[in-house]
């Protein structure tokens, strides 16, 4: 496993995967670095030199809540994505989908009354026909 823990900005890195939290450790430390085999910490104060550590037990806990919250991301996603491919298969999505959007729809229901297709619906067809010229269409 590789880490690094970077505690002003409660970033937690380990194996590609960066998470945020807040999490306790010694306030002298300003970052935690562990290749797998071997690490070191950094300290703030900078006239200390790195320390060398050659196991990162003193920070399982935080690679744990890191593991905890990585899996709980996880499973959320999964539901998140469950639930949408099930309201994706419904008819009311598959209908929303194709369907042209609301303003074309009104537009052609207008048109259709204009051209005498359907009778006018009288409080639809003159509210739209007074914004229409009041607003007419520029080509």
């Amino acid at each position: 496993m590789n880490l690094t823990i970077v505690p002003i900005d409660k970033v937690v890195h380990i194996d590609g995967v960066y998470l945020i939290f807040d999490f306790d450790i010694d306030p002298s430390i300003h970052a935690v670095q562990w290749d797998g085999e071997k690490g070191e910490i950094e300290h703030k104060d900078r006239s200390k030199a790195n320390t060398p550590i050659d196991n990162i037990e003193p920070f399982m806990d935080i690679a744990r809540k890191h593991a905890e919250i990585l899996t709980a991301q996880n499973e959320q996603l999964r539901v998140d994505t469950a639930e949408r491919v099930a309201f994706e298969n419904t008819y009311r999505y598959k209908r929303s989908v194709e369907y042209p959007p609301g303003g074309d729809q009104f537009d052609m229901l207008w048109h259709s009354m204009h051209s005498g297709e359907i009778p006018k619906s009288k409080e639809f067809y003159d509210k739209v026909k007074e914004v229409k010229d009041k607003f007419p269409k520029e080509e």
